[in-house]
């Protein structure tokens, strides 16, 4: 049980960085989870419909028609088990949001089929893995846990915590005749492998980052998108100020949004896993890598060259974004969640479009490369009910009920034979077809929470908002990594 503790303790910044995956923001609306402590005090993080912090919400799923039918081929599925068998859901969605209702949805069509199953799920919230860790200790019993894949990984996956689940990927899928595991985008369930290679985490929700725009917006101003080129990107804004319109606007005071341009260009620069390297070397040696100045350098071009709107260093979320709707701005730098939380801000007719970060000089990484930060189930090791959490999940993955994910919530998923919603084909043409993977934040977040959430994001916004110079900011965070490591 101290080994849980000290898991759990580590975790707590996972809170913030799925604040912005579930239902429309409102422009005036109150945040779902505070900001995390590195922000402005008056920066609210992004708000995804009901309070996080509210208390977990129990009991069995309502008996109303599920969004999908059940496939054909399993309305007449032997009995998964003959004895009644409840399964234990902890979840990472609050009551209201579109995917807490798809979700259920699915358990209902699951106990229709399988009458002697039912679901006892508790929707914990953004904080689900803080409160995971309180009803182990009370002796709550746990089948699947959903949640963000790093977080899932860092917390429970290298801790043993969770089950493999390589045994069901090598079944059929739920009805169908092909493997489990060839349903998938490809390479998604490999990037969150354990260490040992073994599958713990089947997701079922792809978020990724990218310039989202107003295509129309956009288009009127003659530029060529996507720019392929850094030289392109800045010639293009350029061309948009020239034009009369303002290219971007930065919602500045969420530290981590803050943080998408930096972690993306050392991906662009020198490809995944550096951001990962520097974080846990305990010399601070890393951090004198040049690619590290040079992904500064280029995000204080972006930041020192009057392309984002008046005023966003100071901007509380979502006055940011809201600009983007309102016509005010034509881009932003976001996760794939932008259009869902703006979808009842956007005025009728707002087409939206998107393109990745391009392409660096000499760079190892590429513009075809994509962010993935994938939303999923992992089923908890001492399960009794392993085998029907299993199948359970695999239900979820249907052709059907997956595409619920894109229809309800507006998002991705990461069944490769889905169609994505209007609003996010870009997002799902440069994300489907992506040679390489990098996780989000290059995976800090997960492996060195404390870490990203006290050093990186602190000393990153302080030259990002131009408090510092890039040559300081490696200077600084040099010298704050070996503190660090000293102390802890």
């Amino acid at each position: 049980m101290r080994k849980l503790l000290v898991v759990f303790s580590m975790i707590v910044v996972f809170s913030m960085l799925v604040t912005a995956c579930g239902t429309a923001a409102t422009p005036t609306a109150a945040p779902a989870t505070a900001a995390p402590a590195t922000a402005a005090p008056a920066t609210a993080a992004p708000t995804t419909g009901a309070p996080a912090t509210a208390a977990p919400t129990t009991g069995a799923p309502a008996t109303a028609a599920p969004a999908t039918a059940a496939p054909a081929a399993a309305a007449t599925a032997a009995p998964i088990t003959t004895q009644p068998v409840v399964i234990n859901y902890w979840s990472l969605w609050n009551v209201g949001e579109p995917q807490q209702a798809v979700i259920l949805s699915y358990m209902a069509a699951y106990t229709k089929i399988h009458p002697n199953v039912t679901f006892n799920p508790t929707w914990a919230g953004r904080n689900v893995l803080t409160k995971l860790q309180a009803g182990i200790t009370a002796g709550q019993k746990v089948d699947i846990v959903d949640g963000e894949g790093p977080g899932l990984r860092g917390a429970l996956v290298v801790n043993g915590l969770t089950l493999p689940m390589d045994k069901y990927l090598s079944q059929a899928a739920y009805g169908e005749t092909v493997p489990f595991s060839s349903i998938f985008v490809p390479k998604v369930l490999s990037a969150l492998a354990a260490d040992d290679g073994t599958i713990h985490i089947i997701p079922y929700e792809i978020l990724s980052t990218a310039i989202e725009y107003n295509k129309t917006m956009v288009d009127k101003s003659g530029v060529t998108v996507p720019p392929t080129t850094w030289a392109d990107f800045l010639s293009m804004m350029d061309k948009m100020k020239a034009a009369g319109l303002t290219p971007l606007t930065q919602d500045g005071g969420i530290n981590f949004y803050n943080d998408m341009w930096y972690y993306t260009l050392v991906e662009r620069i020198a490809g995944p896993g550096l951001l990962m390297k520097a974080a846990g070397d305990k010399t601070g040696a890393t951090w004198d890598d040049p690619a590290f100045l040079q992904a500064a350098q280029l995000e204080r071009q972006v930041t020192d060259g009057g392309y984002i709107v008046s005023g966003w260093q100071g901007f509380v979320f979502p006055a940011g974004q809201q600009l983007l709707a309102t016509g005010d701005a034509a881009m932003e730098l976001c996760g794939s969640w932008l259009p869902n939380e703006l979808k009842t801000a956007t005025p009728a007719g707002f087409v939206w479009g998107a393109f990745t970060i391009p392409n660096v000089p000499n760079g190892k990484g590429s513009q075809n490369d994509a962010e993935l930060d994938p939303l999923g189930w992992v089923v908890m090791k001492n399960s009794p009910n392993a085998d029907v959490a299993a199948d359970f999940i695999k239900f979820s993955m249907t052709k059907s009920n997956a595409q619920e994910i894109p229809d309800q919530a507006v998002n991705l998923s990461s069944r490769k034979d889905t169609t994505p919603p209007p609003a996010l084909v870009d997002n799902w043409a440069n994300f489907s077809k992506a040679p390489t993977y990098f996780l989000t934040h290059d995976g800090i977040n997960a492996v060195y929470a404390d870490y990203y959430t006290n050093i990186f994001l602190i000393d990153h916004d302080q030259m990002f908002l131009g408090k510092i110079t890039p040559v300081q900011f490696i200077a600084k965070i040099k010298a704050d990594t070996i503190a660090y490591w000293k102390s802890h």
